[in-house]
């Protein structure tokens, strides 16, 4: 049978252990979003002219159609995807 001191020492090293482990994780997390943005970024910086162009293109093409649609997540894509890519 538990005490009231033991079940409160194993669910705070419990709440310390999933804390931790929360920790890791959103550090791990960030540090892979800057990786993996960081390799995009360069990757953009040394596409030939005519794939930049294309790829411009083809985001004011789906600027298009994301105005056209009612749904607002269309139009945020857009704009990030706008934001990412350099694209006044």
């Amino acid at each position: 049978m538990f005490t009231k001191e033991i079940t409160a020492s194993v669910i705070t090293k419990f709440i310390i252990k999933k804390a931790a482990e929360w920790c890791l994780k959103s550090i791990v997390g960030v540090c892979m979003e800057k990786i993996i943005a960081r390799v995009i970024e360069e990757i953009i910086k040394r596409l030939s002219p005519e794939i930049k162009t294309a790829i411009k293109d083809a985001v004011l093409k789906l600027e298009t159609a994301a105005a056209a649609t009612d749904n607002p997540w269309d139009d945020l894509a857009v704009k990030c995807l706008k934001a990412a890519l350099n694209i006044a």
